[in-house]
């Protein structure tokens, strides 16, 4: 957002009571913006890529329209509040936070940040993990070590963060960018509160997100399959996507027209139900950044990397039981490794 200020702070410390016997207060509130500060979050912006990061929409239950969601009332009072509106906001937000986290996320730093500039406003939260670490020192009588325990990471792999930006209107605020690594772990569900009881969101697919999703599903289906029956479904579904005249597809789509059986259940068990009826526009060029070989590996050790288009051509698979390959082609070049990359 060009031309933006930072207007306002607050960070409050907080630890998961969700399944807490004895929940812990919330402690903070509104914090002094100086300019190390707003030059760590200048930083921490652009290093993280948050701008470009997966997109999200609000959830919308039955009988709940974008003007009357919970999260979003508060996310507008914090930004276009005043300062007394502002505060309560910031603290139910952060309540909010401690109520969707349980025992198996760490203590967290919130901070909650508000830019504006002459078109709009954006507020940023960030929530930094609790972490120890060392702090070492060496002066003229030697070297001395500290450990630290009350230090809240802002590089940790578990940090999340969620932007929103817009205008105080119905079109402002409706949608958001987040960070938030393990809701994108390899069963696809993670640890998610973030996006799913803290935001109250669900994930918008554009195109190239959704179509790398779909790349990863199947191929992490297909590596997990045992039968050759069904890897070969898979097989033939990434083939089938890629020059099918659809340009709009959902993963349930992909299941229910592609898949059946043993592969189908493999291929949806990676997906949280609430991501698979999204609509995402099918991006050929990602998905063949992602799928453009198949990889074949012998009984004496041999691999045979190649593109999918030479399969059945130049790449031969016969056999059932015992199936063979056979490669016919010209050598254009040769190299040594101490493995197969």
């Amino acid at each position: 957002m060009p031309h933006s200020k930072l207007v306002r702070i607050y960070a409050y410390q907080l630890s998961p009571r969700r399944t807490a016997t004895s929940p812990q207060a919330v402690e903070g509130g509104k914090f002094p913006i100086s300019s190390a500060i707003r030059n760590s979050l200048d930083e921490l912006f652009i290093k993280s890529g948050l701008a470009a990061q997966a997109e999200v929409d609000f959830r919308l239950n039955t009988g709940t329209t974008i003007g009357k969601h919970p999260v979003r009332q508060l996310l507008l009072r914090f930004t276009f509040g005043a300062g007394t509106t502002a505060a309560a906001a910031s603290r139910k937000l952060s309540e909010k936070l401690a109520d969707s986290m349980d025992y198996r996320s760490p203590p967290t730093l919130l901070m909650m940040t508000c830019l504006r500039n002459s078109v709009q406003r954006r507020t940023i939260m960030w929530a930094f993990p609790q972490e120890s670490g060392f702090q070492f020192r060496t002066d003229t009588a030697g070297a001395r070590i500290r450990l630290l325990k009350d230090i809240f990471s802002h590089s940790s792999r578990l940090r999340k963060a969620a932007m929103f930006e817009g205008r105080s209107r119905r079109s402002g605020f409706a949608s958001g960018r987040i960070i938030d690594h393990q809701a994108f772990g390899a069963s696809g569900a993670g640890a998610d509160y973030w996006v799913d009881k803290f935001l109250e969101c669900q994930f918008a697919l554009s195109g190239v997100m959704g179509t790398r999703r779909l790349a990863s599903y199947l191929r992490s289906a297909h590596d997990a399959l045992s039968t050759q029956a069904d890897k070969d479904q898979i097989f033939s579904t990434i083939l089938a996507i890629r020059t099918s005249p659809a340009k709009n597809w959902t993963y349930q789509r992909v299941a229910n027209r592609f898949l059946s059986g043993t592969a189908q259940g493999e291929f949806l068990s990676r997906i949280p139900v609430r991501e698979r009826a999204l609509v995402f526009s099918f991006d050929r060029d990602e998905f063949e950044k992602r799928l453009n070989f198949r990889v074949f590996e012998t009984q004496q050790g041999i691999y045979i990397s190649a593109p999918f288009g030479t399969v059945g051509t130049a790449v031969k698979v016969t056999g059932q039981n015992q199936r063979r390959v056979q490669v016919e082609d010209l050598i254009v070049d040769e190299k040594v490794r101490s493995r197969h990359a």
